[in-house]
């Protein structure tokens, strides 16, 4: 047992046990939980770069000890070993790169996305949006994969469904094999990523906040788990499973390495987050989670090296932003709306048909739809004897700029708009 304290030894009735998964203390060290016995957990304290391992940490007044799993789920999740030393990132992402077989990926960049992938389910905590992954291609591959992400991603669980009993306080890394899924589930699971989220369950609540790799064996499903989630077509290349001793032996080099990766990450991220400001990220087209993507992947030195997926999720946004008919409407009305006035909606729906058109679109819309799209986004339409049209009003003006903000849409700003351009006040010289 580890004991830290600043003042007087407290007496045991001053104690309060309390069991951990792992967390970031609020004085920024770090808790995590390891298996350096095959059935026995024990904590890692990490603070000041230097870390301690012990069956319970004593840090006045409660007494941290590791959570009393059942043996199902310790044979189901692998817990690092211990910690182990690593020359550099760079190097640990080849060793990373180097745990999946030659050829197993039709392509070098697919290898570093999935080591990338690896490496950072040991960091959840870096985003606010955990990533979610939509696997699809043969049943057989995907399969091999789960087997290698199953050793080298953090707490990986392989799953043959997502449910609202699984134990979420483990922040496990889910690999769902079999995606039998409503619409109506789809919508929960993709928005469950959110810090906040919290659902009911008996007398308490639970946050089903975690990182998830789904296989979907139909690629037209994959679409419904939202623009954010990352959409990934395995290529067909030569798949290998590895024996459960080579996995075992896999998991034991690799993941006590990745295990001191998270602590000097995270404790270096926290030692900054309160005195740097957000760093910027190349190209505007990416979403949020991509955008934490991005941003980690500068901050360790791999962005270079990831830049064909970044780009390719830049082209996907695109496409997905050209096809949308929301947004062409909001890009028809956005330059009539900056010069004031009243526009027809047979006018926007002239403009909108063009766009769609130009990308691809294989019918154009009619008024009563262009009417029903503008109608959903909120919009108010003015009517005559004759014809329906919207009035750009203050207020539906600055309607329409949240709806770009919401959208991501990057449009011409206006300088003499003071939504685009806000007005500074200078202060008043006493």
């Amino acid at each position: 047992m580890v004991s830290y304290y600043d003042d007087e030894w407290p007496t045991p009735a001053d104690f309060q046990d309390r069991e951990t998964f792992g967390e970031i203390l609020p004085n920024g060290s770090i808790l995590d939980v390891l298996a350096p016995r095959r059935y026995g957990l024990e904590l890692v304290f990490f603070v000041g770069g230097v870390d301690v391992i012990d069956s319970s940490i004593m840090l006045p007044p409660i007494t941290y000890k590791p959570p009393r799993l059942s043996e199902d789920i310790l044979a189901a999740v692998r817990f690092p070993r211990g910690i182990a030393e690593y020359e550099s990132v760079e190097k640990l992402m080849s060793q990373l790169r180097m745990a999946f077989p030659p050829d197993f990926f039709s392509s070098e960049s697919d290898n570093r996305f999935w080591a990338f992938i690896g490496l950072i389910s040991w960091i959840p905590e870096r985003f606010p949006i955990l990533p979610t992954i939509i696997v699809t291609g043969r049943r057989r591959d995907v399969l091999a994969l789960f087997d290698l992400l199953s050793c080298i991603c953090r707490r990986a669980l392989l799953l043959g469904e997502l449910g609202r009993s699984l134990p979420f306080k483990l922040n496990f890394t889910a690999l769902v094999s079999q995606c039998d899924m409503s619409t109506r589930q789809r919508r929960f699971w993709k928005t469950s990523d959110s810090r906040k989220l919290v659902i009911p369950k008996g007398h308490n609540v639970i946050q089903p906040r975690i990182m998830k790799i789904v296989f979907e064996e139909d690629p037209s499903n994959a679409a419904e788990w939202g623009a954010d989630a990352i959409h990934f077509t395995l290529q067909p290349g030569k798949a290998t499973f590895l024996s459960e001793h080579q996995l075992t032996e896999l998991a034991l080099r690799l993941q006590p390495q990745l295990q001191l990766f998270r602590l000097r990450h995270l404790a270096e991220w926290i030692s900054k987050s309160t005195s740097q400001t957000r760093p910027s990220v190349n190209g505007s087209l990416l979403r949020p989670m991509h955008e934490s993507l991005q941003l980690v992947a500068q901050e360790i030195g791999q962005e270079t090296a990831l830049m064909p997926f970044f780009e390719s999720q830049r082209e996907e946004i695109q496409e997905q932003q050209d096809s949308d008919p929301d947004i062409a409407v909001l890009k028809s009305i956005w330059a009539p709306a900056h010069e004031g006035g009243d526009m027809k909606v047979a006018d926007i729906r002239t403009r909108v048909n063009a766009l769609l058109l130009s990308h691809g679109a294989p019918r154009e819309m009619n008024e009563k739809q262009i009417g029903w799209r503008i109608k959903q986004l909120g919009m108010e339409r003015d009517r005559t004897a004759d014809y329906k049209f919207l009035r750009f009003t203050p207020e539906l003006i600055a309607q329409i700029h949240l709806l770009v903000e919401r959208f991501e849409l990057n449009l011409p700003q206006y300088e003499d708009c003071d939504i685009c351009v806000p007005t500074v006040v200078e202060p008043a010289v006493i």
